[in-house]
């Protein structure tokens, strides 16, 4: 999203939404049976905590949940993993989230530097103790072609997302398309973290021409969904479900 101080800078840019995903924190297995016992979660703090004190290698044994669980468990130390490109998207969002909205703070810091989203996933799959984050839509895809993917609950000021809401990929679906639509819980918390969410845009400067506006209207048709899961992204149909569709798309939790 355009910031005030862009918005007062450039007054006649205009901004037209065509897709969205959110950034999700994944963990091998050691990591995700430690951390979504119980229904225990990280903090956005517990994660800065693990990236600002890894040791050259990425190791890092802070890891005692912000809650106090205990669950039993033979993980001594975690590995936390970065992105090696200068300042990916996925990346920023994420290090903003934990790092007091310091989009650069996980690239000064120990973590295993890996390319990509495909990298994350494979080695974030192969590492028993690793942890890192991915776009969600990525995690998506990684899963059909057969990969187990353990998604890792947070917990921040707004939103609970406990390992009940990560457990079943159809139930982080349903969290995160209910945030991409402004959709809260019972309870009037995030359904899922407002700062994870991405969103896609088109700028024009003032309103679109009529070239301009088909453009915009394609990019916002059925037809260009594989343009967007290629990006990682989910078509802006996708999220209000007036097209496209999901296998995994899950309204019962």
């Amino acid at each position: 999203d355009m910031t005030d101080k862009e918005e007062d800078k450039y007054p006649n840019l205009k901004t037209h939404k065509i897709g969205a995903s959110a950034v999700v924190i994944i963990g091998g297995e050691k990591v995700a049976t430690k951390f979504n016992a119980n229904n225990s979660t990280l903090t956005p703090h517990d994660l800065h905590e693990m990236y600002e004190t890894a040791s050259v290698g990425g190791s890092t044994t802070a890891i005692n949940l912000t809650d106090g669980n205990t669950t039993p468990t033979d993980l001594t130390s975690v590995t936390v993993y970065k992105r090696d490109e200068g300042r990916s998207g996925p990346e920023y969002t994420f290090s903003s989230y934990i790092g007091h909205g310091d989009g650069d703070f996980i690239a000064g810091t120990n973590a295993i530097a890996v390319t990509g989203d495909e990298e994350m996933l494979e080695a974030i799959a192969n590492d028993p103790d690793g942890l890192g984050f991915v776009d969600f839509r990525f995690a998506l895809e990684a899963e059909e072609g057969g990969m187990d993917v353990n998604f890792i609950g947070v917990t921040d000021h707004h939103c609970t997302l406990t390992s009940h809401c990560v457990e079943e990929t159809h139930h982080m679906m349903h969290h995160i398309e209910g945030a991409l639509n402004g959709e809260t819980m019972s309870d009037g918390s995030d359904m899922y973290p407002d700062d994870l969410l991405t969103n896609m845009y088109m700028i024009t400067n003032g309103y679109p021409s009529s070239l301009e506006a088909r453009f915009i209207n394609f990019a916002q048709l059925p037809d260009s969904i594989p343009l967007y899961e290629d990006a990682g992204y989910f078509n802006v149909l996708q999220i209000t479900g007036e097209g496209g569709s999901s296998d995994h798309s899950g309204h019962d939790h």
